[in-house]
């Protein structure tokens, strides 16, 4: 083989060589902006997870807006039932009597822990008549825009009935009761 030849092949070589690392610094380019964009999907997914994890507490936006929108509205007593050995429903339940005091709310004491039932992660509202009396008309209707307060708020309501043994110990007669279970389970 001739010197010529030789040069010939290494100058080739050169220009192979030259489009290989252009090829390949473009697929790490591409590739690596597509993994990293998983990543920070794969991030985001976790974040939005760990916050389900998180306690429920009311935020500061959350306790303006109830007490602003309490203020100045029809007063009741009010009780809290929050689910049996659950430490966080409990505590949630205690920051909501904290602000409905506040304003002016009678907490009905001590705090019931034996609701057995979960709403989905909502606050179940009921409200307490005296057995076989007509439905206290104003109660429920206080109870209604109490629902509509807490959804105002960010904070999920429903009214509805509670399964029959889900629930034990006296409920006060003419009390609205915020039954509070489980926060929701990550979906």
């Amino acid at each position: 083989m001739n010197l010529e030849a030789l040069n010939t092949a290494f100058a080739w070589a050169a220009i192979i060589a030259a489009v290989l690392t252009t090829i390949s610094t473009v697929g790490l380019w591409w590739t690596g902006s597509i993994l990293d964009h998983r990543k920070q999907q794969e991030i985001s997914n976790l974040r939005s997870s760990l916050s389900k994890l998180q306690p429920r507490t009311l935020t500061t936006a959350q306790r303006q807006k109830l007490i602003s929108e309490l203020s100045g509205r029809e007063k009741s007593k009010v009780g809290f039932s929050t689910k049996m050995l659950d430490g966080e429903a409990k505590h949630f339940a205690e920051q909501l009597a904290e602000v409905l005091k506040g304003v002016g709310w009678t907490v009905v004491e001590p705090m019931n822990s034996t609701l057995l039932d979960d709403f989905d992660g909502k606050i179940n509202i009921v409200f307490s008549n005296a057995k076989d009396a007509p439905v206290d008309v104003k109660l429920a209707k206080t109870a209604e825009a109490l629902c509509q307060i807490l959804s105002n708020a960010e904070i999920p309501c429903k009214m509805g009935p509670v399964r029959e043994g889900s629930l034990s110990g006296q409920f006060e007669v003419g009390a609205i009761f915020l039954l509070i279970g489980s926060r929701p389970s990550i979906q």
